[in-house]
């Protein structure tokens, strides 16, 4: 589990590279998903959270092509899921 300072600093990391140009798009972003656009700050955390599930599900999934393609996004993956107990983990099958 994360403490407090360490949840604020993990969505700030992610936040701060889902904003990067070159992040990880996964399957997020062939949804089309259209936000009500009430709330600016909102609908820009749900983006974040639908990108860190994509990349946490990369990682977990395909490790090293998510290394090969988006290196900096594998980094962030890999040092959040290592900090959560959760290291990569290559699915035999199973969807």
């Amino acid at each position: 589990m994360l403490n407090a300072c360490e949840r604020a600093a993990m969505l700030y990391e992610v936040s701060a590279r889902f904003q990067a140009p070159d992040h990880y798009r996964g399957f997020h972003e062939s949804l089309g998903i259209i936000y009500d656009g009430d709330n600016e700050d909102s609908d820009r955390y749900q983006r974040v959270r639908e990108y860190w599930a994509d990349l946490a599900r990369e990682y977990v999934r395909s490790p090293a092509a998510l290394r090969a393609t988006y290196r900096e996004d594998y980094v962030l993956a890999q040092k959040w899921m290592t900090r959560l107990g959760l290291p990569p983990v290559l699915y035999t099958g199973l969807r």
